[in-house]
């Protein structure tokens, strides 16, 4: 091999690797939870894993509590979840609490996955779905939050995701890794 040849080769290799690791690095690293710290995260655009960890020995203290802001910082609505046998959810700036019809898997430890579309909220565990395409509305929304006011929150932008001191489970967080 000439000398330009192999600069050209050790170019190709040492560009391909830092591309890969700068393309894969977003949808396959973790980062730990920091409570109460707005995380830049558009939600429309990318879904959100969540690692979380049961630690209670009475499950429904469990809790994955994510808010949902715009970027000047404006709530938008969020989730609220308790981790019990068969969970439980509410709408942040919404609703009550609602049952789910899913089982939760027997380990402490889960992988949530929170996906917006079209202002439909779906979450699945695990790669079960536990909520599809949920989103609040007249009926849903509780007399506490009237019409104008769960609506303005729900219709503004979300870009941003904060984890609340709630959140009891929430270890860790990334960008939904793209299929394969």
């Amino acid at each position: 091999m000439f000398p330009g040849q192999l600069r050209m080769l050790l170019f190709v290799m040492i560009t391909v690797g830092l591309l890969g690791i700068t393309l894969g690095s977003s949808a396959s690293v973790w980062t730990d939870v920091t409570r109460e710290t707005d995380i830049p995260f558009d939600l429309e655009k990318v879904p959100l894993q969540v690692k979380a960890v049961l630690t209670n020995t009475n499950i429904t203290l469990d809790k994955i509590n994510i808010q949902f802001k715009d970027e000047q910082g404006a709530r938008s609505g969020g989730i609220e979840l308790r981790l019990s046998s068969y969970p439980t959810y509410k709408l942040i700036l919404c609703s009550d609490w609602y049952e789910t019809n899913t089982q939760l898997p027997a380990g402490p430890d889960m992988i949530w996955t929170f996906q917006l579309k079209a202002g439909k909220l779906s979450v699945w565990c695990d790669g079960e779905v536990v909520i599809e395409d949920i989103s609040p509305s007249e009926e849903k929304c509780n007399s506490e939050y009237n019409s104008d006011s769960w609506n303005r929150y729900w219709s503004i932008s979300k870009t941003v995701i904060m984890f609340s001191t709630h959140d009891t489970a929430s270890q860790s967080y990334r960008a939904r890794p793209p299929p394969g």
